[in-house]
């Protein structure tokens, strides 16, 4: 009788828990199955847990934080919508890989066959000293259209690009990266009417240097849009003579000079002929080296760059449509990849991502504006948000359902067996209702109370409580209107 006493009591207190039940169970770590879903995209891409060769399906002990492999530029991470680089798991759980993908914020009009709704037209003119770069290269043109999102703002600096200027001109933005002052209007911004673009231009003459392995100087002012090869008499002057210690001439690194800094350019070598106008004044430094072999490659055209490889390397050829094989020229820093060259589903545009859930008009989400890229070869077609369905394009969330548990999630989108996440995510600023505190609930308006049924009318054996609302307040006195739905 005693022991049978003794069983109850131990049962009733530890169902009121005042012993936790864990203390009568075994001891150990408790283990967790972590299951990894890939995009076909990921292809075979080595994903999962740094240090463990099992991907699909994963079993591992809690209390101790897990880091995901080949992050960087390759695959990202999701749990609930989240991207993360690693776990910490305290429940079994799946993880959702993908590859990154692009980020793109206007079109050239003729990437659609009609305006995708949620956009705007930004025109540019090119004016009377120089044309731009036709829709994928095509030529030069005087005008150029483009589709930009009304929603958020956006940078149009690298919308267009000019070719074609006339000799001692440039746009007057020519050496900043914001382009300013190469058009009547900042180009950034949240452009949410049709806008028309201007070119501006000015009259200039640029000043070119060559420094030469002594750091002794040799300079040369032309006109702007001068050839690179009206320098080629400058450079043959400027060359040092060997060293003697068994070095090689290389060529010369060309800068450019941005905003009051040299930047970086090409590796340059003029015996080649080159018809490419030289777009700002420059900075030419003599290179020599022990360790390399050089080779051309023609990349832009008539513009044969120079590709070093160590010496005693074999040389291979590289073209625009081959970069599978590359070198990284570790003396000197340059080094040539390819990223996401399998990829074929990518959220381009994400549609609006800022909400205010105190605001009337912001507590469900609006996917208007939305633009997906798919893939095929070397082509890219963009979808925009009202024709997914009619693509097979599914969304995570869609459209109208509530932002409440959206803040810091991407947008996912599937296409059969393949899906892909945004690389921006949902901001949203809760209104501070504590609703898994409810101290007191009303109803703020009724629905419909009247019903008379005859026995034919069908919708009148259906309860109607579309003009309820509820009002609920918190523990701490703010309130809030619920209507319909109270989930």
């Amino acid at each position: 009788m005693k022991k049978k006493f003794l069983s109850l009591f131990l049962a009733l207190i530890m169902i009121l828990g005042v012993i936790p039940i864990s203390i009568f169970a075994e001891t150990g770590t408790q283990k967790y199955t972590i299951t990894f879903i890939a995009s076909k995209d990921v292809g075979n891409r080595d994903y999962g847990i740094e240090d463990i060769d099992d991907k699909e399906s994963v079993s591992v002990e809690g209390g101790q934080y897990y880091r995901f492999k080949n992050q960087d530029y390759e695959l990202s991470y999701y749990i609930d919508g989240k991207e993360v680089d690693g776990i910490n798991p305290t429940n079994n759980t799946s993880v959702y890989v993908g590859v990154s993908g692009w980020v793109k914020n206007y079109y050239p009009v003729e990437e659609f066959a009609k305006k995708p709704e949620g956009y705007v037209v930004a025109t540019f003119n090119s004016g009377e000293h120089g044309k731009f770069v036709g829709y994928k290269g095509s030529g030069s043109v005087s005008e150029r259209k483009f589709y930009v999102p009304k929603f958020k703002e956006v940078d149009l600096s690298h919308a267009v690009y000019f070719v074609d200027i006339d000799k001692g001109w440039v746009d007057k933005g020519y050496d900043k990266p914001s382009k300013e002052g190469s058009f009547n209007k900042n180009l950034k911004g949240t452009f949410t009417s049709d806008t028309s673009f201007n070119a501006q231009y000015e009259e200039k003459n640029f000043t070119h240097k060559f420094i030469k392995i002594n750091n002794k100087e040799i300079t040369k002012t032309l006109p702007a849009q001068s050839l690179y090869g009206d320098l080629k008499i400058t450079a043959a002057k400027a060359k040092s003579s060997s060293p003697g210690d068994g070095s090689k001439f290389i060529g010369w690194q060309e800068y450019s000079i941005v905003n009051g800094k040299e930047e970086k350019g090409r590796l340059l070598d003029f015996n080649q002929s080159s018809y490419w106008p030289i777009d700002g004044p420059k900075i030419f430094r003599e290179i020599w080296s022990k360790d390399h072999q050089v080779k051309f490659y023609q990349e832009y055209g008539d513009w044969p760059d120079l590709e070093l490889v160590k010496n005693e390397e074999k040389i291979k050829s590289r073209s625009k449509s081959n970069y599978n094989k590359y070198y990284e020229i570790t003396n000197l820093g340059y080094s040539f990849s390819r990223r996401n060259k399998d990829l074929t589903l990518f959220v381009s545009t994400f549609p609006k991502k800022d909400y205010d859930t105190s605001k009337e008009g912001e507590k469900t989400v609006d996917l208007t504006g939305l633009v997906v890229g798919i893939k095929k070869g070397d082509e890219i077609k963009y979808i925009p948000y009202e024709n997914l369905k009619a693509q097979g394009i599914t969304t995570e969330p869609e459209q109208g359902d509530p932002v409440e548990t959206l803040d810091g999630k991407s947008i996912k989108v599937t296409k059969g067996d393949n899906f892909a996440y945004s690389r921006e995510t949902f901001k949203v600023k809760d209104d501070g209702f504590k609703k898994d505190s409810i101290a007191s609930i009303k109803i703020a308006s009724q629905p419909k109370l009247d019903y008379k049924y005859d026995g034919d009318d069908e919708k009148a054996k259906t309860l109607d409580l579309s003009a309820l609302s509820v009002e609920l307040k918190d523990s701490e006195g703010k309130t809030r209107t619920v209507w319909k739905s109270f989930n």
